[in-house]
């Protein structure tokens, strides 16, 4: 077997490998020199997105919580405003409230004092003549036996005499006074016990009788209610049993016939006669000769009808 012998010259390839080697080494420096940059990068890259969310986060709860903020100043400022009307409202009824109050009790007040008034002027017609010795005649003789009895002479001794025997006709003649009032008064109930007795009659029938008994029926228009009021009148006999027969059987019968009642205007002949008996009782009424002009002129003024 043939043996060959070759002799290759690796200076160029040993150049070659020192380049790459050159070129390796610059490539390594420049893979560490990029990986720590891009580490640097990231790093950099990872601090900016953290800012970022941080900054992102708390840019989104602090717009959530001006939201709600503004929110609930908005509910706040309705509710205020809504609070601010709804107190003008109340403060606007209570006023109105308290006039359409004094207004009622105003009102009532004048009602009820003018039926007080009204039954009082009643009260004292009943009695007129009780009223008066209560009211006036026994107060003037206490207080004239107040101011004139009880009197201290202190005169001198002529005059003691003359001033007991002035004290003593004083008294006299408001004893005098008191005794005429009593006789007065006396008087009139024995008259008006001899006009009823004259009237009413005590005789038991012995059978049934009809009788017709005078009736007035008046029907008039409120003027704060604008309904009709019908009004009986009857005699009033002393039987109480009898009274409430009477008034209970006339109630009954006007009542069963009361939209059969038929109203005319009065002739002129029964009004002049009316106007005669009124002014009569007017005449003889103890009222103030103002309040008896105006009864004559609303009885003037009046369209009254009759059944």
């Amino acid at each position: 077997m043939a043996n060959f012998k070759f002799t290759v010259d690796t200076e160029p390839m040993a150049e070659s490998i020192n380049r790459v080697s050159y070129h390796v080494d610059g490539v390594t420096t420049a893979v560490v020199a990029m990986q720590t940059a891009v580490i640097i990068a990231e790093q950099r890259a990872a601090d900016n997105v953290c800012r970022n969310l941080d900054n992102g986060f708390y840019t989104l709860i602090r717009s959530q919580v001006s939201q709600k903020i503004a929110r609930l100043n908005s509910d706040v400022n309705s509710k205020t405003m809504e609070m601010v009307q709804q107190t003008a409202a109340l403060r606007s009824i209570r006023g109105r409230m308290e006039r359409d109050y004094m207004m009622i009790a105003a009102r009532y007040n004048k009602l009820f004092n003018s039926l007080n008034n009204n039954l009082r002027i009643r009260i004292f017609e009943l009695d007129k003549y009780v009223t008066g010795f209560v009211t006036q005649d026994i107060a003037s003789v206490t207080n004239r036996l107040r101011q004139f009895v009880g009197t201290v002479s202190t005169n001198q001794l002529e005059s003691i005499g003359q001033s007991q025997m002035i004290a003593s006709s004083k008294t006299k003649g408001l004893g005098f006074s008191v005794v005429e009032s009593m006789h007065q008064f006396v008087a009139d109930i024995k008259q008006q016990k001899y006009m009823v007795s004259s009237i009413l009659s005590n005789k038991k029938a012995e059978k049934n009788y009809d009788f017709f008994i005078p009736v007035v029926i008046t029907e008039s228009v409120g003027r704060s209610s604008a309904q009709n009021q019908l009004r009986l009148i009857i005699p009033k006999p002393n039987d109480a049993g009898l009274n409430s027969t009477l008034e209970r059987n006339v109630n009954n019968s006007v009542m069963s016939a009361i939209n059969e009642l038929n109203w005319s205007e009065v002739n002129r002949d029964e009004k002049h006669k009316v106007g005669l008996e009124l002014n009569r009782l007017i005449e003889r009424a103890d009222y103030p000769e103002r309040i008896k002009k105006q009864m004559n002129t609303l009885y003037g003024a009046s369209n009254w009808q009759m059944l």
